[in-house]
């Protein structure tokens, strides 16, 4: 009478994890495309549009994104509406490769900028007001220009892989919010900006919701 005896697993530093019942170390080939990239999963070589392995790609296309970014530093708390680098390092590392260009027409203080260094993108920022332009400089080593971002064809800028921003909100920095104490309250009261510049090319600054549309558009 035979006696099974269940094969013991070899430890992880031996050889590495499993992958369909064979072991694999990170680096190996799974099957014709794939490549095992440890927790990260397996990524396939046909693709084309990002470094992402099956397994992030499905993260980021069914997930909610929950954020808590760091408290700003510095100049930063000086714009009324920074954009939060982890946000959109999301969205860099799902549209674009390692070294591919991403361009941010509003760039404000620079955020998209930082999350190309964060995470090895080369990036562009355009920015109408200097304070911003020059808050953004002292962040990045990445290439901000200060100009209006409805005259980009004549930058003669190179072609980019993604264009990400966040635009102004229309002019709803300077509507009313009533008696409640809000954050543009308690930045007034600091004596912060509450408002993106007053100056009137500066698509913040449209009063009509439809020519604020069509400025966009543009």
């Amino acid at each position: 009478m035979s006696e099974k005896r269940e094969r013991r697993k070899p430890a992880q530093a031996e050889i590495g994890d499993y992958v369909e019942g064979v072991p694999k170390k990170i680096g190996e080939r799974v099957g014709e495309h794939g490549i095992y990239l440890g927790a990260r999963g397996i990524y396939d070589i046909r693709n084309r549009l990002n470094d992402l392995t099956g397994t992030e790609w499905a993260k980021f296309t069914r997930s909610w994104f929950i954020h808590n970014p760091e408290p700003r530093k510095g100049d930063e708390i000086l714009h009324p509406a920074k954009f939060p680098e982890s946000l959109i390092e999301e969205f860099i590392l799902f549209f674009t490769k390692e070294g591919e260009l991403v361009l941010d027409p509003m760039a404000g203080t620079g955020s998209t900028l930082v999350a190309c260094d964060n995470t090895g993108r080369r990036g562009i920022g355009i920015e109408l007001v200097k304070k911003w332009a020059d808050i953004a400089r002292k962040r990045t080593k990445q290439t901000i220009i200060q100009a209006n971002a409805l005259e980009l064809d004549k930058l003669n800028l190179p072609t980019v892989d993604f264009c990400i921003t966040s635009p102004p909100y229309w002019n709803m920095l300077r509507k009313s919010r009533g008696h409640v104490k809000s954050v543009a309250h308690i930045r007034k009261e600091l004596g912060l900006d509450i408002y993106y510049s007053d100056i009137p090319e500066d698509i913040g600054n449209i009063a009509e919701y439809s020519e604020y549309l069509n400025a966009l558009y543009k």
